[in-house]
Formats: structure tokens, sequence, C-alpha cells
């Protein structure tokens, strides 16, 4: 048994076709259909690398942040640190050059001002010493 004519499910068809290629996709449950717009794309965040004694002070491209996490031995030494894991996060930027590199996240200065886009109860000026 099949739902609907055979019109209706060549629409449904060209629909599904049309859409693909613009990043929607239609979801068909029964009778009903449901639109979902799915945008993907790299944003990359301009920014300022700080304090790093190899590039200081240099500009450079935000890609993402990234987790690093290592093993660290029990001491050997009586009453001694037992060991554990350790994690650090990790900015991943390209500099000017074109050569990527993993950078601490406190090293990193953005320069563009997204908090304009939310909204807040109060507003203070800003300072340098918060």
């Amino acid at each position: 048994m099949q739902d609907g004519t055979v019109q209706e499910q060549e629409e449904g068809l060209y629909q599904k076709q049309m859409a693909a290629p613009l990043g929607i996709r239609y979801l068909d449950w029964g009778m009903t259909m449901a639109v979902c717009k799915i945008e993907t794309g790299v944003s990359l965040r301009p920014c300022v690398l700080l304090g790093n004694k190899a590039h200081p002070d240099e500009r450079a491209l935000f890609h993402r942040w990234v987790d690093r996490a290592y093993i660290v031995p029990p001491s050997p030494m009586v009453g001694g640190d037992p060991g554990g894991q350790m994690w650090n996060v990790y900015g991943l930027v390209e500099l000017e050059d074109g050569s990527v590199i993993k950078v601490p996240a406190s090293s990193i200065r953005f320069l563009d001002n997204r908090f304009g886009d939310y909204s807040w109860e109060k507003k203070r000026p800003i300072t340098d010493s918060q």
C-alpha cells in the first residue's frame, strides 16, 4: 500500500532534489514534512597572540579550540602526588605566513567584538582593569 498518488510522490521527490543543492533537507514522516536548514562553514576570528615568545603580539586567524590530555605518573616519593591526568585547552591559529600553530588559550586575544550580538540586562562601561 502506497501513500498518496503517483503525482504527489513525484512532486515530493522533485522538492527533495531541488532542495539538496541549497543545503535544505526535507524530512518526510508520512503526510507531514518538516524543513530543516543546516548551515555549515568555517568562521575564522582575527586575534592577536599575547606572551608567545616565538610570536610576540603577532596577528593570527583563530580556527578552533583543541584539547590535550596526558598522563602524569605517580611520584616516587613517600606521600608524593598519586599521579593522574592533566588536561589543557589550546587554540589552533593560523599565522600570517600560513603556518598553523597551537597556543595556550590564555595567550589569545580576539579582535572582533562579538559581545554586541548578545543581550545584557545592564550595560556597564568596559575598562582595562576588569
